[in-house]
């Protein structure tokens, strides 16, 4: 199953985020079969205009990762200042904080 550098860091990293899972987001893969491909699910943070809101998303990870970012797509509409905003993608550049880039830092480094 975890055979290339990118599954054994993404399982890895699964591990530690299952341990510890940050407050208001879950994630993990789709499948065991392909580490590679996530779901994530994002609570909106309290006192923002998201507040109450649950939005789902897809993650998907380079076969270079950690190397190379991975990519994050909500699959609803996203609220933004400049109107509605049809499933945006994000590119993650190397979530890093504090000089770690595991997502478990990315993740704890949203909280307000």
């Amino acid at each position: 199953m975890a055979s290339s550098t990118a599954q054994r860091r993404l399982l890895q990293e699964y591990k530690a985020l299952t341990n510890n899972p940050p407050e208001g987001i879950t994630a993990g893969p789709v499948s065991e079969d392909d580490l590679l491909y996530w779901e994530a699910l994002i609570q909106g943070p309290e006192g923002t205009p998201f507040e109450g809101g649950i939005f789902p998303a897809e993650l998907k990870f380079p076969k270079d990762y950690p190397l190379a970012p991975p990519t994050m797509k909500f699959l609803g509409e996203i609220w933004h200042p400049n109107g509605i905003v049809s499933s945006p993608s994000l590119a993650i550049s190397h979530p890093s904080v504090n000089g770690r880039t595991d997502l478990g830092s990315f993740y704890n480094h949203r909280k307000p």
